[in-house]
């Protein structure tokens, strides 16, 4: 089993010596652990969390063969069109990726202010944003310092600055797929989970 210690905290807790010369932490009797940074699989586990695999419906799939006026479309009872949710994903997508890439990301003031209004944006541009952002999150992913510590963000790791982007985009993908079901559009010709 693979440890991997993202603090020199959490490695005195667990009785760690860390060694100045190669700043890795080595437990008396247990053998090396590494810290500061994730292991390979911990980058592949994210981007598959990105891509939306496993448990999740495919993230760029989710998305298939939806065409203006259905991505537009308002289910009566419904606060949000595909569309709507689409843009709310994009826009937090954009600010966890401007602050993973260091550039200043305020935070919108109100929690309305993260739901931009599709005005004259076409889907398919709303679309082609979402996945050059998903592909430059899946980058992060790939080749960043995933221990790193980010600065403009309460001090969190870039890899759970990751995981927090794929949970956003899982959650509200989710709203997607069920607004699709209930007009009908579900699953897309690549398919999809119905249950």
């Amino acid at each position: 089993m693979k440890i991997v210690l993202t603090s020199g905290l959490a490695a005195q807790r667990l009785g760690a010596v860390v060694h100045s010369s190669t700043g890795r932490h080595n437990r008396p009797g247990r053998g090396r652990i590494k810290t500061g940074r994730v292991m390979s699989e911990d980058a592949d586990a994210l981007v598959r969390m990105l891509d939306g695999t496993g448990a999740h419906a495919s993230t760029v799939g989710s998305l298939e063969d939806l065409d203006e006026e259905l991505a537009a479309a308002r289910q009566e009872g419904w606060p949000y069109s595909c569309h709507e949710v689409l843009l709310h994903i994009v826009f937090w997508q954009d600010l966890f990726l401007a602050r993973l890439e260091a550039r200043p990301a305020p935070l919108p003031a109100h929690a309305e202010d993260g739901w931009p209004d599709p005005g004259r944006n076409r889907w398919t541009d709303t679309v082609g944003r979402f996945t050059r952002g998903l592909d430059a999150a899946k980058a992060h992913a790939a080749g960043g310092d995933l221990a790193a510590r980010l600065a403009d963000w309460k001090g969190i790791r870039r890899g759970e600055g990751l995981a927090i982007l794929a949970q956003h985009n899982s959650y509200h993908l989710g709203q997607i797929v069920l607004l699709r079901r209930v007009l009908g559009a579900w699953p897309p010709p690549g398919g999809g989970d119905t249950w």
